[in-house]
């Protein structure tokens, strides 16, 4: 009886879709010359979830070279920060670009 048990269980198990882990998204923030520095840290805190030291951290890896990682997520999660973070540039009238690319 335990023996027939086993074996469904093995049969069952391999006729099981093996399933993977969703594709993870880089959202990436490019540096401009109008975007002003407070308001990319408020933008980190609000829309990423970043405390006050590593949004001013990143805000200023930004401003020194081209971009920067704001956060790493799933698809859907990638694209939905993406609009609101571009969303709350326009309101405040800032040009923020932003990117999200496979990792």
């Amino acid at each position: 009886m335990a023996t027939k048990m086993k074996e469904r269980a093995k049969e069952a198990t391999k006729s099981r879709p093996k399933t993977e882990k969703p594709h993870l998204w880089k959202v990436i923030l490019l540096n401009d010359e109008i975007t002003t520095i407070d308001f990319v840290i408020m933008l980190l805190m609000t829309v990423f979830e970043k405390k006050y030291d590593v949004a001013d951290a990143l805000t200023h890896q930004i401003h020194v070279g081209t971009s920067g990682v704001a956060g790493v997520y799933p698809k859907s999660i990638a694209e939905a920060k993406k609009i609101e973070a571009e969303e709350l540039a326009r309101k405040y009238g800032y040009p923020l670009q932003i990117l999200i690319e496979r990792e």
